[in-house]
């Protein structure tokens, strides 16, 4: 920030997304108060920038998130022929903390383990929230898409005729 704010002109856009940045980093590690003065600071910077600058803070940002041990993600098949893809997306909530709220399914094709295990991997994501006026909001309406593998079901051999 210091070297941005040397820079003649200072470049207000990097300034800004440089601010947003150590808001995100605040927030992953829990200190919300410094979180939130960034993300205030960063939004003046970009609303000077102009040309559309603050669209970056117009929708929540994931930045944590462990998908589920069968997501498609974190899958490493050997023969991905024994495999198929089934899918769960949820809809939620993000706060103003970044933490997600109210998770549902939405829909789904996957076994209950596999939206369970979602369900509960999205609970504990963390997002930079949308800022608005240059204060986090709540964003009702996020949705998240994961693609799991599941093992395809073994064909039993048609029995002998007699």
């Amino acid at each position: 920030l210091e070297a941005l704010s040397k820079t003649d002109p200072v470049d207000r856009r990097a300034r800004g997304e440089t601010l947003v940045e150590l808001g995100d980093w605040y927030l992953i590690g829990g200190a919300i108060g410094k979180a939130n003065q960034a993300y205030r600071d960063g939004w003046k910077e970009l609303v000077e920038a102009g040309n559309d600058a603050v669209s970056m803070l117009q929708a929540p940002r994931r930045l944590a998130y462990r998908p589920p041990s069968a997501s498609i993600a974190r899958a490493r098949p050997n023969d991905p022929g024994d495999y198929e893809e089934r899918y769960v997306e949820t809809r939620f909530k993000v706060m103003p903390d970044g933490k997600v709220a109210d998770v549902q399914t939405v829909s789904t094709d996957a076994p209950q383990s596999i939206e369970k295990s979602t369900i509960y991997a999205v609970r504990k994501a963390r997002y930079a929230p949308r800022i608005e006026n240059g204060e986090p909001v709540v964003t009702e309406g996020v949705t998240l898409r994961e693609r799991a593998v599941l093992v395809k079901a073994q064909q039993q051999p048609d029995p002998p005729s007699s």
